[in-house]
């Protein structure tokens, strides 16, 4: 099933590797860690669908672990291997995709403190606001919890990125694609929270002299 194509790209450092994993003797374990399909439609429909298959693999070896990713591409009824990649890793993607603190990083912990901080903010801003006299109370609430743009931040790798244009209830968020995958921490900026915190005198003076009784000019 293997693309000629990838046989020559391969060729004698791909088999170099793939000896080095097999000197390890039989896996003791063989785990799908990962899949995918994606469909090609052309235009011309006179030509074939192109169906890929994206294969992952976790196996685990007396003393080695190691990460398998394969292709599978078929069109019509015929299906060939696209691509291969064999990559060790020091342990189980379990061990090493888990939640802790150990030689993390001070981006990570940066990142953490923010993770935590902007909910605690956005909290203690309600109350706040509960307990101001201000016009339009609930509607301050809604905006007070509502965090806008969208930090992704990937706890095993420490990348990061930015979604502007996205909402976030109470500014934070835990995502794990599935248990061989690595934390995804959300979190996002508290625009509502900060600019009440920043109004809310003018807001309290604007709602004060609203509720003065003007004098009887007869």
């Amino acid at each position: 099933m293997l693309d000629p194509e990838v046989a020559a790209q391969t060729g004698a450092k791909g088999l170099a590797q793939l000896h080095q994993i097999l000197d390890h003797g039989e896996p003791i374990s063989f785990e799908t860690v990962g899949w995918n399909v994606v469909l090609f439609r052309p235009f011309d429909q006179t030509k074939p669908k192109t169906r890929n298959v994206y294969l992952t693999y976790q196996l685990h070896f007396l003393n080695a672990w190691v990460v398998a990713s394969v292709v599978i591409s078929s069109t019509g009824q015929a299906n060939r291997v696209r691509g291969i990649k064999l990559q060790p890793i020091p342990d189980s993607l379990q061990v090493l995709n888990r939640f802790n603190l150990q030689g993390k990083t001070a981006f990570h912990y940066a990142f953490l403190t923010f993770f935590v901080l902007v909910p605690v903010l956005m909290l203690a801003t309600v109350i706040v606001c509960l307990r101001s006299r201000v016009r339009r109370r609930w509607l301050w609430i809604l905006f007070i919890i509502v965090g806008f743009g969208q930090f992704q931040f990937n706890w095993s790798t420490g990348a990061c990125n930015f979604q502007p244009l996205a909402v976030l209830f109470l500014g934070f968020g835990v995502w794990r694609p599935g248990m061989y995958a690595p934390w995804i921490l959300k979190s996002a900026i508290p625009i509502g929270a900060i600019a009440f915190l920043i109004l809310r005198h003018r807001l309290q003076r604007a709602a004060s002299g609203s509720t003065e009784v003007a004098p009887n000019s007869s």
